[in-house]
């Protein structure tokens, strides 16, 4: 189904290109940390993501993480980034995505969600958005992505 598919698809996060995202307007990321950004049984960010995020943020975009964990695991894991976080999002509901936008003060168009589950698609499509801004990866970070708008 076209609604549960991404629109694109990379091997890794750091394949994400910054062309792509300013060709799509976009100017703040949500990432979620587990099997995206690190598999999930890694605590902290390895240096390769490190850089990766600090070039998105020398490159004007804001990102937040938003988590399913809890608190202590996403406390350690963003501890050493300078970047806001959410724990205990409860994705795929809408709320504390909502959150998110408002803490990077960013639209639906503007915003592209980085994960590991194409439900971030159908969820925000059915109530909001034509389409959505879903960067996906899964442990060995096989990335794909979505726009919200």
């Amino acid at each position: 189904m076209k609604i549960l598919t991404p629109d694109l698809y990379f091997q890794s996060i750091v394949d994400v290109k910054i062309e792509l995202l300013k060709e799509r307007k976009i100017k703040g990321l949500i990432i979620d940390i587990d099997n995206t950004l690190v598999g999930w049984d890694v605590d902290l960010p390895t240096e390769e993501i490190i850089r990766w995020l600090e070039n998105i943020k020398h490159q004007g975009f804001k990102i937040c993480l938003v988590s399913n964990n809890n608190r202590k695991r996403v406390e350690l894991f963003a501890k050493d980034l300078n970047l806001p976080y959410i724990f205990n999002a409860r994705k795929p509901m809408r709320k504390n995505l909502r959150k998110a936008m408002k803490i990077l003060e960013t639209s639906t168009e503007e915003t592209c969600i980085v994960g590991d589950q194409n439900f971030y698609r159908y969820t925000w499509r059915k109530s909001y958005w034509s389409y959505n801004n879903t960067i996906k990866a899964y442990k060995k970070q096989r990335v794909l992505v979505d726009s919200l708008c």
